[in-house]
């Protein structure tokens, strides 16, 4: 490969991480059901999300791990921690 080619690599790698940041965690659980729910919300107002698991070995967290974080599009994490943050 010539230097030509991995200078445009690593020049479209770094656009295609402008143009599709990183998801943003809006909220960790201590349990699946309680991150499903919270999911359930944010589906219902067409807000797409995934769960990410850091339980290990167990169910419920333990001191150290943080539970099951919730996470959604940077593009959508304003409305999604307004819309956690209803009592609804």
């Amino acid at each position: 490969m010539a230097a030509d080619d991995s200078d445009r690599t690593t020049n479209a790698d770094a656009a295609g991480a402008e143009e599709h940041p990183a998801p943003v965690v809006v909220g960790w659980f201590a349990t699946t059901g309680e991150a499903e729910v919270a999911q359930a919300k944010l589906m219902s107002f067409g807000i797409e999300s995934e769960l990410s698991d850091q339980i290990e070995g167990g169910t419920v967290p333990v001191d150290g791990e943080p539970g099951v974080g919730l996470a959604v599009r940077a593009i959508d994490e304003v409305e999604a921690r307004r819309v956690l943050a209803r009592n609804v």
